[in-house]
């Protein structure tokens, strides 16, 4: 994957890199699917949509994975690359952003409870 980097990725491809980070990140293999996200973000170009796409499954991963900060960081670029046209990232992010507050106070939530969140107010997004 490292090779194709500097080029667009064809729609197939990245909707492949996608539902293949959507497996590994539900069988528990983290770092993994965020590697696939991540590729897929180089290979979308200029893509908003797409790339708004893209972090908002990013974003989701690193929710479930406990990196509340990244998925915020997620998240946030999720809902202005995508403008009107796609803003699901909006309710995730706000759950994000209350679980980070709730850690600064102490109140950690494990990470099993934060997926359960993310469950309740999002579905993993196709791009194709």
């Amino acid at each position: 994957l490292a090779l194709l980097a500097s080029k667009a990725f064809s729609p197939e491809l990245i909707s492949f890199l996608n539902m293949r980070a959507v497996i590994a990140i539900r069988s528990g293999e983290f770092e993994e699917g965020i590697q696939y996200y991540q590729h897929a973000v180089l290979g979308a170009g200029d893509s908003r949509e797409v790339v708004a796409k893209i972090k908002f499954n990013l974003g989701l991963a690193f929710a479930r994975s406990g990196d509340l900060g990244q998925a915020q960081q997620c998240f946030l670029e999720s809902v202005a690359l995508g403008g009107k046209i796609f803003s699901r990232g909006k309710a995730p992010l706000a759950i994000v952003q209350s679980l980070i507050k709730n850690r600064e106070s102490g109140r950690a939530v494990p990470n099993k409870a934060i997926g359960e969140m993310m469950d309740d107010v999002s579905e993993w997004e196709t791009l194709y």
